[in-house]
């Protein structure tokens, strides 16, 4: 490992301005460091989906493998103009703009792995690199990343923890809109020819499992709307709520 090394990847790569959509320029920048390396850098036709001026950009070592490892090129604000300040312990912008360390940190660590292993001739098991667009607005990129059918896993080097952890699954979300339809009427003079939207929706609020189901699972009514005047019954109930899971 030679950290000098890293850094000086990451503070090239930081200075190239690259926003979702646009991130040809640190495209063409890695393209042109893998290909001096002795790599072969394919584009994918993502383009055509993502609207980026760039595909991402594949590097197969070997065969490439059934192992992928990920970086996205765009941030999320521009670094043009960035100016590192390098402490004993950390690397922080000026302030006047991002330092861009999302994901460029990434980008930066598989640029130098890919360096050793070409420069120090390190016998590897066959793995692939991508370089991703629009993470950060629609993660078409990766949506629609063009890998071949031999992949299996992968690693993507993008998370907010310190270095030596790693996130092994994330959950899946799907949210839900529940409408009550009732009947109105006049509350006082009336009542009895309504139907009370909004306490037949707190009814069956009451009966859902909300919060913590079980170990992999949440559910969520996060908004409830509902009446227009204090003397009318409500006709309609709108709840608007989420179920998150590790296994949907």
């Amino acid at each position: 490992m030679n950290p000098s090394r890293l850094i000086e990847i990451f503070l090239q790569v930081i200075k190239i301005n690259a926003l979702s959509a646009n991130e040809k320029p640190l495209a063409d920048f890695i393209q042109s460091f893998l290909s001096n390396l002795g790599y072969k850098v394919e584009f994918d036709d993502s383009a055509k989906f993502t609207h980026s001026n760039t595909g991402n950009l594949i590097c197969k070592v070997g065969s490439g493998g059934d192992f992928v490892m990920t970086a996205h090129m765009d941030t999320a604000r521009p670094t043009v103009n960035v100016k590192p300040i390098i402490k004993e312990d950390r690397i922080t912008s000026s302030g006047d703009t991002v330092l861009g360390v999302d994901n460029r940190e990434g980008v930066a660590v598989l640029l130098y792995t890919l360096e050793r292993i070409a420069r120090d001739k390190i016998p590897v098991k066959d793995f692939t690199v991508a370089f991703t667009t629009c993470e950060e607005t629609t993660l078409f990129g990766s949506k629609y990343l063009g890998l071949n059918g031999n992949i299996k896993k992968g690693f993507v080097f993008d998370s907010g923890y310190r270095p030596g952890s790693f996130i092994y699954s994330a959950c899946g979300a799907i949210g839900f809109n529940l409408k009550v339809i009732g009947r109105a009427s006049h509350s006082g003079i009336a009542p009895e020819k309504g139907i009370n939207s909004l306490v037949i929706a707190t009814r069956a609020i009451n009966k859902l499992p909300l919060g913590r189901i079980d170990d992999e699972t949440t559910m969520n009514i996060g908004s409830l709307k509902s009446g227009s005047a204090v003397n009318v019954i409500p006709e309609l109930t709108e709840m608007i709520g989420e179920v998150r899971s590790f296994n949907l």
